[in-house]
């Protein structure tokens, strides 16, 4: 359940990354954030034609980081939360979403993101659900080739998308 980095990557590749022994089902609707998945979960699931999804990925975040504080981003979160478990108990995986090179948007996103590190053991990790780290996945990763587009600050490159897509294989396959 994605925005436009979901989209833009065709759910990260992970059909052909995972193989057949998953089938990837996924949505992504550019410029969404928590609160537009949270009164859209019915259509998000809509997509999983064959049967209830066992892992859920919730790369979201970046958009949230345009209008929310930290205690508007938690307060988003425990409302999706709420609306999923409602809904599923499969195994969700959370995101540290990347900070983007877009300078005035870095703060607001690295904010929320330190807010959720330290909510998601206390609240969250019990329910099954995990946390998938990519912002410091970014922030360590060597800047040749760039992880950005000078044209596009907002949105990976291929480099940065197979970081994303690494990392969320290396979280999936890990908990099996």
């Amino acid at each position: 359940i994605g925005d436009s980095l979901t989209d833009f990557s065709s759910g990260f590749g992970l059909q052909a990354r995972l193989g057949p022994e998953y089938a990837v089902n996924f949505r992504a609707i550019i410029n969404t954030d928590f609160p537009f998945w949270t009164l859209r979960l019915d259509d998000a699931f809509a997509a999983a034609l064959a049967a209830p999804p066992a892992i859920i990925l919730i790369p979201l975040g970046t958009n949230d980081g345009f209008n929310a504080t930290p205690a508007q981003f938690l307060e988003r979160v425990a409302a999706f939360h709420t609306a999923i478990r409602a809904r599923s108990q499969a195994r969700l995986y959370y995101f540290l979403m990347p900070q983007t090179a877009i300078g005035t948007l870095a703060p607001a996103i690295a904010a929320n993101n330190a807010a959720f590190r330290t909510e998601h053991p206390n609240r969250y990790a019990a329910d099954n659900s995990a946390l998938i780290d990519l912002e410091s996945v970014f922030l360590t990763a060597s800047p040749v080739p760039p992880l950005y587009a000078g044209s596009d600050p907002l949105h990976p490159t291929e480099t940065g998308y197979a970081l994303i897509a690494n990392e969320i294989e290396r979280a999936v396959r890990g908990d099996r």
